[in-house]
């Protein structure tokens, strides 16, 4: 095998194609480009390449970056035919890991078969048997693998991500099992009658799935008819007594109930169109092969009429299995606005079991009086609906529903029918040339039932109108093409058409005459344009709508049409044989029309000098002056620029024959737009009417460059500016390299209003205009239009009058809710004051009861005492010393008390302290005191009297 080898080469501004060289001789080509690699999107690529030390990535630069670009991407290669088939010579296909990869990051790479370089060392797998039934489970299988290395670590066999089982190899053969019943299920559900997943084999070794193939669980049940089970692409089997589709032919009742060939299946075979009349009891026969004669306990045949808004279920007879019968019945279908209703036929035994009807027989039901008010459109009916004309009713009807209708009921079969009372009622066109020529369409009723009934019927007033047969329409249109009526001076005229005779009965006269005219012409506009033609001309005159047809010609050339009116004709101008005047030629039908004072001048092509400036912007828009010869005789030019597969135009101006002005055409595109140096679009050029020289402009050196990006106001898009304060927009491709003076022309609008522009190469500055509130940033150039955000500009003054309004109404209603606050609260404190009054006096009533019980209770312990003194015989009421008495109320329970210890120190202080009164007695030291002083004795008494509660304390 010959070495090959990679090489970059920059041959694309934009890209890096990666090629082969140094091919064997005997190739055909000696270098072959296998990939193409992006180095830096929108960027040019320079020619200065550098490989890194290691010779794995290639530095690529552009005027502002170096990018590292990888040698080789062998991982985008998701398999081994795509791997090797990309022809890049650092990969192969590492068989076991199943990654396309260099040789030397696969392991075990040197071992036979290990790794592939060439197509033909792809691994291929097969699977006996490919496919199986869903209802089947754990089915051996045996696959065949080639090209690959020794498996001796052993492989597992995996249905995809549903299930995975162990297999055994045997004489290069491997040996696994399909999944179990269970595991089945969630692989078929839904999936119709087949799902087709993929077989993996799976190392051991590495836990990668490396070889793969389909396989094909098949689902005989999904199928509801006998054709649709045998006919598959899988061994199914029909089981027609028990209407089922099965793999298993054991599952069918009968022997004879088998069906295995579509020969064999029960089905409706194709015979005469069934046509049943609405409302006619009648009969259907059916025929059919291989008709089941249903079984013990099975329901007999049905006929089922699938009638748009309803369903008819008719009995049915077999009477062989060949032919089955629909009994009498009639059927109905609502509304008049259908003659002819074709409907879905079925035909079922034992309830649901369905016959199947491969050439989908319907049966058309029909009304004779639908569509078929008038009698020529009765008896053109189709003749196997037996409709006919009933005279006396004037009504479309069936034989058997005209009274009398030996005698007055018409069918089209009879061969000599006609109808009488024909009626015209529209001609088209309704004027023509008396030369003639003109293709007449007469639109009516009744206008017999054959082309022989019309042949030499029509006249326009005395002039003989020759029906054509191709164009006539029983009972409806007759075309004829009226003669030369130069001989006669009538102006108008009646048009008449005899059916065979022209007897009162069957004779019609149109209610419009047709009118013969002579039409002229007497100007042409545009009177001149290029010598390559294609410009659209309107030749004025009188009477150019009349006739049936129109031609033009030009220098005998035709003028290819568009369309007229009574006093213009359109059509495009053909190239012409030589600048100057050409004679105009009009052909309506035989008239031929010409005027030897108007004729149209051809002038020398238009040519394109200069484009000024030859530049523009991706989104195009930017005002071109094209200068030039003869671009005056354009009407509608337009610019054109495509660029990578996209072709967009745009308007131009005509000033004069020398100077235009066109907006560049936008070549805005998702696949590539220009680098920031510019970039030529793919062609060029103007569409000038049929100018082709034009459509693609060599001599232009004309240059796009990618739109200006600007940042936005804000990360929230929102900017808040005074007045005075200038806006800065901040960006990049603002100015556009180009050549000359030309600059890009912004607009800055904020919100409907244009500011004062100073524009740089990274931002612009704009002088905001005397604006408050919230606006709309909008910068426009060209076709180029971006907003930034929004700008919220706050006046001047400290307070604005609305500002003022709300600060006055703010403080009012503060106001108001103090003096509401203050109210509330004096009215709660009178509340308070009228509460506490209430207490207060409930207290004084409180006391006055409590002293009253007090005072009943002394006089009753009195007189106690007085009984207990009488009791004691004078000895008296054992009273305390006053020392022990006093202790006891004081200190009850307290034996050793401080105050009885005797401390020098309240010697000293005794004569200041004893003044001190009863309610003072608020520490030990004070009860001390008082109690040392002689001169108080008396009011400690009066005090402990006072006490509350004493009573109760008293030992």
């Amino acid at each position: 095998q010959a070495e090959v080898k990679g090489a970059w080469v920059c041959a694309h501004p934009l890209s890096l194609p990666q090629i082969l060289v140094d091919l064997p001789a005997d190739r055909k080509h000696q270098a072959l480009q296998y990939e193409n690699v992006v180095a830096h999107e929108g960027s040019s690529i320079l020619r200065d390449l550098v490989l890194s030390p290691d010779r794995q990535h290639l530095y690529a630069m552009t005027e502002k970056q170096v990018t590292r670009v990888p040698v080789e991407s062998c991982e985008q290669y998701e398999s081994c035919e795509l791997c090797l088939g990309s022809r890049d010579p650092h990969c192969g296909w590492c068989i076991l890991h199943n990654v396309c990869s260099r040789k030397d990051r696969c392991e075990r790479a040197d071992e036979p078969q290990r790794f592939a370089s060439e197509l033909r060392q792809c691994v291929q797998l097969t699977v006996q048997p490919r496919n199986i039934s869903v209802t089947m489970s754990e089915v051996p299988l045996v696959l065949q693998a080639w090209n690959v290395p020794d498996l001796s670590a052993g492989v597992n066999c995996s249905f995809e991500d549903f299930t995975e089982s162990e297999s055994r190899i045997e004489d290069g053969k491997i040996y696994c099992s399909s999944p179990s019943a269970k595991d089945v299920i969630p692989i078929t559900r839904g999936r119709g009658d087949k799902r087709v997943v993929k077989l993996y084999l799976k190392s051991k070794e590495t836990g990668k799935k490396f070889a793969s193939v389909d396989f094909v669980f098949y689902n005989c049940s999904v199928h509801q008819s006998c054709l649709s089970c045998v006919n598959g692409s899988f061994p199914c089997h029909w089981c027609k007594y028990r209407h089922i589709c099965t793999h298993n032919a054991a599952d069918c009742s009968f022997l004879e109930g088998r069906v295995k060939l579509s020969e064999d299946c029960p089905q409706i075979l194709p015979s005469t169109q069934i046509y049943i009349p609405v409302g006619v009891v009648k009969p259907i026969t059916l025929t059919a092969k291989n008709l089941p004669q249903p079984q013990s306990g099975q329901r007999n045949y049905e006929c089922i009429f699938h009638i748009p808004g309803s369903t008819t279920r008719v009995t049915a007879l077999r009477f062989n299995s060949t032919s089955i019968q629909c009994q009498n019945t009639s059927y109905f279908y609502e509304g008049n606005d259908i003659s002819d209703l074709p409907v879905n036929l079925s035909v079922v035994w034992n309830g649901n079991f369905v016959i199947d009807n491969p050439q989908n027989i319907q049966a058309h039901l029909y009304k004779c009086s639908a569509l078929r008010e008038s009698c020529g459109l009765c008896l053109k009916a189709d003749p196997r609906f037996e409709c006919g004309w009933c005279v006396s009713e004037k009504r479309c009807t069936l034989r058997q529903h005209c009274l009398a209708y030996e005698s007055s009921w018409m069918h089209a079969s009879s061969g000599n029918s006609r109808c009488t009372d024909p009626k015209i009622t529209k001609l088209s066109p309704e004027t023509g040339p008396r030369q003639g020529g003109t293709r007449l369409t007469i639109t009516g009723e009744n206008l017999g039932l054959k082309f022989e009934d019309v042949r030499w019927g029509v006249r326009v007033g005395k002039v003989v109108c020759i029906p054509i047969e191709s164009e006539y329409i029983s009972a409806e249109q007759i075309v004829c093409e009226i003669g030369d009526a130069s001989p006669s001076k009538v102006h108008d005229a009646r048009v008449e058409v005899c059916i065979r005779d022209c007897s009162p009965n069957y004779r019609a006269t149109s209610p419009k005459s047709f009118t013969f005219v002579t039409p002229t012409f007497s100007r042409v506009t545009p009177a001149r344009g290029p010598l390559s033609g294609g410009t659209w001309i309107a030749i004025e005159g009188s009477h150019l709508n009349a006739g049936s047809n129109v031609t033009v010609t030009i220098g005998g050339r035709p003028c290819a049409f568009s369309g007229r009116s009574a006093r213009e004709i359109r059509c495009r101008t053909p190239p012409g044989h030589a600048p100057g005047g050409s004679p105009i030629l009009i052909n309506i039908n035989r008239a031929e029309l010409s005027n030897p004072e108007v004729k149209y001048n051809y002038t020398e092509d238009p040519t394109i000098q200069k484009i000024d400036p030859e530049w523009s912007i991706n989104s195009g828009g930017t005002l071109l002056t094209v200068t030039g010869t003869n671009l005056a005789t354009i009407k509608e030019p337009k610019i054109r620029a495509k660029y990578c597969s996209s072709e967009r135009e745009n308007n131009c101006t005509v000033y004069n024959d020398t100077t235009m002005v066109c907006y560049a055409p936008s070549i805005d595109n998702p696949e590539r737009s220009p680098p920031e140096v510019g970039d030529r679009p793919d062609e060029i050029g103007f569409i000038m009417d049929n100018v082709q020289a034009l459509l693609i402009i060599n001599t232009t050196n004309f240059v796009y460059y990618p739109d200006p990006v600007f940042e936005p106001l804000s990360p929230t898009g929102m900017l808040e500016l005074k007045p005075s304060s200038p806006l800065i927009l901040k960006g990049r491709n603002l100015l556009p390299p180009a050549a000359g003076n030309s600059r890009l022309n912004y607009t800055v609008l904020i919100g409907d209003t244009p500011c004062t522009l100073t524009v740089s190469e990274t931002q612009l500055l704009c002088e905001s205009p005397n604006l408050t509130g919230q606006h709309k940033v909008t910068i426009k150039a060209g076709g180029f239009e971006f907003s930034p955000g929004t700008l919220q500009i706050y006046s001047d003054s400290l307070l604005t009058l609305p500002a003022i309004i709300g600060i006055g109404g703010g403080g009012g209603l503060l106001l108001l809710i103090i003096i509401i606050v203050l109210i509330a609260y004096k009215r709660k404190s009178r509340d308070a004051d009228r509460t506490l009054k209430r207490l207060q006096l409930q207290m004084d009533n409180l006391e006055s009861r409590v002293a009253l019980e007090c005072k009943e209770a002394f006089a009753e312990l009195q007189t106690d005492i007085n009984e207990l003194t009488n009791d004691l015989d004078g000895a008296g009421i054992p009273f305390l010393d006053y020392r022990t008495y006093a202790m006891r109320v004081l200190f009850p329970g307290i034996e050793d008390h401080p105050v009885l210890k005797e401390m020098e120190v309240w010697y000293r202080v005794s004569v200041s302290l004893c003044g001190v009164s009863c309610w003072g007695l608020t520490s030990g030291m004070e009860r001390g005191v008082m109690w040392r002083c002689s001169s108080t004795s008396l009011q400690l008494l009066s005090c402990v009297w006072g006490v509350w509660g004493f009573q109760k304390r008293m030992p």
